[in-house]
C-alpha cells in the first residue's frame, strides 16, 4: 500500500476542488439563455396570477397515505389575483444609487 502525506492529500483534495469549481463555472457562463420553458407553454408572473392552495379537506389521513391525497383534495389549487407591483426600497443599502439603473419594460 502506498502511504502518501498529509501535504500531499491536501494540495489533492485542494487542486481538486479549484478544478470542478472552474469546471462549473465555465460550463455556466458558455450555456445560451433558456429560449422557453420545456413543462409549460403559458408562463406567467406573479403580476398577472398567483397560485393558491384549494379549500382544505376536512377528512384527516396519515402523511405517508399518498394514494388517498387526491381522493380528499390535498393537493388542489387554482388561479388567484395577481400581485401588485411594489417599489422596495427598504432592502438595499442607504448608500445606494439607482439613478443609473436602466429599468427593463414589461417585467
Amino acid at each position: 500500500m502506498t502511504r502518501i502525506s498529509r501535504r500531499d492529500f491536501g494540495v489533492s483534495v485542494g487542486a481538486l476542488a479549484v478544478s470542478t469549481f472552474t469546471f462549473r463555472k465555465a460550463r455556466a457562463t458558455s450555456q445560451s439563455q433558456l429560449e422557453g420553458y420545456p413543462i409549460a407553454s403559458d408562463v406567467s408572473t406573479t403580476l398577472r396570477r398567483t397560485v393558491v392552495p384549494g379549500p382544505t379537506p376536512s377528512a384527516k389521513i396519515e402523511l405517508h397515505e399518498l394514494s388517498k391525497y387526491k381522493q380528499y383534495g390535498f393537493g388542489n389549487w387554482a388561479f388567484g389575483d395577481p400581485l401588485k407591483s411594489v417599489t422596495r426600497t427598504d432592502i438595499m443599502p442607504a448608500r445606494y444609487d439607482g439613478s443609473t439603473v436602466t429599468k427593463k419594460q414589461n417585467c
